[in-house]
């Protein structure tokens, strides 16, 4: 296929921005706290935090991202791992969702080359045994065993003999697919890796009875090692489930404590209190269980984004998110801050519109697992903003985590959004069972891992609940370095890119652009295929440049690459939200018919009701009120949902002040 004029100068950006982005991200990390004065004796979480600086700072990290085809490939690519040397793996299982993944996972690292490999005769779909992943931690760790392959009993000499003592515990399950998550987090940390009958899923309550029999299962383990556990300063000091277990207990009626705060207490029943391991979780497909232990292993925050939705006064101030980014302008954190009193709906939704560039995110406000109240207004979990960086997201909200794998549910929006530890409540916790604002910074700066920093130090069994890997701690990486990882037959992802670009493969170009992390060289592509007819992308290729587009600022361009997706982007929840969020100052302004024929396709089916009275309205600036009317009565006459169809018949004979 001949290449255009304007795709020429696609490929030749393309490639100068490359060379040029060549050089290593800067190595600067936040300052690691102070040392204790004599007689002075630091907190748990703090002398927790050095520990995990101490093993990661030893360690290298080498500056290449290595892109595997499948959870066996994975596996193997592990394997190469040693105690001193690991390099990030990330899975690309052909969805749009773990391209993402690895995209946004590169944005952050910012590597010096993105490799991909495949270990030969791999097979597509792999479940591990809890033996094959302790022989995997055990050849990172050059444990061996002369009669057969080496387990944990070898390992935990190997990790004596070396001087190492694991700060906790890794659960895997039998038939739960998280267990990427697991291998990865116990063969770079060297922790203890055992295995869980209890089942989920991540979103039932589970009963006391259940929870206090994962429970017994870690302690067991715990004792079993040798290791010291039963108090906060002792050897074991976390628990991370890479499994879905239920993440609520029943407490009573429509009342729920959270699992990841009762595991690492000891005691039977709700009444466990005194606690020995501050715990989290990790659940999810293979791929994306890998990229939130890829994000806790080897990412560190270069910027904050911080909302208070609550007023200035007391006790809300104490949460003050101005306040909190004094704390982290301690290290010369760049932060943005939103708060009273511009901090209403039209103030989120407004900001919303562009991504949001953070890995720290610290958000107040008020309400429900389906719904947060800021200042004025109520906000929908599709209100919540694209993030182009991996992040790490407290929010100090009722309700947020208490259906976490519901993507219309606010903490399962953010995870799908690219959080990879999050901090919120599974039930009604009151305001005071959540660490301040402020506090959680000076905490998270002082070197406790996430997994302390935000939860109340001594308090009993409650709701707050940790999802990622609570031993994700600032200053925690190791020193980037540029050696290759040992893998024979690793090649370069963008191998053959220039020629896959001139000669019209642009599907196969888009993706390799995309977990490259290069937005701007997807967005000129998505551009130029627009303005030349001769030029074609297939909808799904068109679909994976919507949210590149987005993260470029090009809401312009973003619903006309939406709409060359068709029924694929149209059928993706995750592009129907970049669409309105991108679209909300397109129709605020003078839009066309075509931009509103599109948005009366798009309405998303957990607020259609909601997305069609913005879309009323922006219709009705430009067409008149009876155009607004017509579409109502249109998507009334379409829809097969009893609720959307009564609203839509309100809004049709309603004033426009309540759509």
């Amino acid at each position: 296929m001949k290449i255009s004029r304007a795709m020429a100068g696609v490929v030749l950006s393309v490639f100068a921005a490359w060379a040029i982005g060549q050089a290593p991200p800067p190595s600067g990390q936040p300052t690691a706290p102070a040392p204790a004065r004599a007689g002075q004796v630091l907190p748990a979480p703090v002398v927790l935090g050095q520990r995990l600086r101490h093993d990661r700072n030893a360690q290298r990290d080498l500056s290449a991202v290595v892109v595997v085809p499948d959870a066996e490939s994975y596996l193997a690519a592990i394997s190469a791992w040693t105690p001193t040397t690991i390099f990030p793996v990330l899975i690309d299982d052909g969805s749009r969702v773990g391209r993402e993944d690895v995209a946004r996972f590169v944005r952050g690292y910012r590597p010096q080359r993105v490799l991909t490999w495949a270990k030969p005769g791999s097979k597509p779909v792999h479940q591990a045994t809890l033996e094959e992943l302790q022989g995997v931690v055990a050849k990172v760790w050059g444990a061996e065993k002369a009669d057969g392959p080496a387990g944990l009993a070898e390992t935990i000499a190997a990790w004596k003999k070396a001087g190492h003592t694991p700060a906790g515990l890794v659960v895997v399950g039998a038939n739960d697919t998280a267990w990427t998550a697991g291998v990865a987090l116990a063969a770079a940390r060297g922790e203890i890796l055992l295995s869980t009958k209890v089942q989920g899923p991540v979103d039932r309550a589970c009963s006391p009875d259940d929870a206090d029999a994962l429970s017994r299962e870690v302690e067991q383990a715990a004792e079993a090692s040798g290791y010291s556990w039963r108090g906060m300063g002792d050897d074991l000091e976390a628990v991370t489930l890479c499994v879905g277990v239920p993440n609520r207990i029943i407490k009573g009626p429509n009342d729920f404590f959270a699992m990841t705060d009762k595991i690492g207490r000891l005691g039977a029943g709700l009444g466990a209190r005194e606690r020995w391991a501050w715990a989290g979780q990790i659940f999810g497909t293979p791929s994306h269980a890998a990229y939130m232990a890829m994000c806790g292993l080897f990412l560190e925050p270069r910027g904050a984004w911080l909302f208070d939705g609550y007023e200035d006064g007391p006790p809300w101030n104490e949460f003050s998110c101005r306040e909190a980014a004094k704390v982290l302008g301690q290290v010369k954190l760049q932060c943005e801050v939103i708060g009273p009193p511009g901090n209403d709906l039209a103030r989120w939704q407004g900001r919303a519109a562009r991504p949001v560039e953070a890995g720290l995110i610290f958000v107040n406000t008020k309400g429900n697992d389906d719904f947060f109240d800021l200042n004025k207004g109520r906000a929908l979990p599709g209100d919540v903003p694209e993030l182009t960086l991996p992040a790490a997201v407290s929010m100090v909200h009722s309700w947020s985590a208490s259906n976490i794998g519901r993507r219309d549910r606010l903490a399962g929006r953010w995870l799908e959004r690219g959080v990879f530890c999050y901090a919120g409540s599974v039930s009604e916790p009151y305001l005071q069972a959540f660490v301040p604002t402020p506090n959680a910074c000076g905490r998270l700066l002082a070197g406790a891992p996430f997994g302390a920093s935000l939860r109340q130090d001594n308090a009993p069994l409650w709701k707050i609940a940790i999802f990622g890997d609570p031993l994700y701690a600032l200053g925690a990486t190791g020193k980037r370095v540029g050696d290759d990882p040992a893998l024979k037959g690793a090649a370069s992802i963008d191998a053959g890119l220039r020629d896959m670009l001139t000669q019209g493969d642009l599907d196969r170009a888009v993706r390799v652009l995309l977990m490259q992390g290069r937005d701007d060289a997807v967005t000129k592509v998505a551009e130029a295929v627009l303005n030349d007819p001769g030029q074609k992308l297939t909808p799904e290729a068109a679909s994976d440049c919507v949210l590149p587009a987005f993260r470029m600022s090009r809401n312009d361009l973003v619903w006309k690459i939406f709409a060359r997706g068709g029924s694929v982007a149209l059928h993706d929840p995750a592009l129907l939200d970049a669409l309105w969020l991108s679209t909300k100052p397109l129709l605020e302004g003078h839009a066309d018919g075509a931009l509103f024929g599109l948005m009366e396709q798009a309405l998303r089916p957990e607020q259609a009701a909601r997305d069609a009275g913005v879309l009323g309205r922006a219709i009705m600036q430009v067409q008149g009120i009876d155009a607004a009317r017509a579409m109502f009565e249109r998507i009334k006459n379409a829809t097969t949902d009893s609720k959307l169809k009564e609203a839509m018949g309100r809004a049709a004979n309603s004033p426009p002040e309540s759509w």
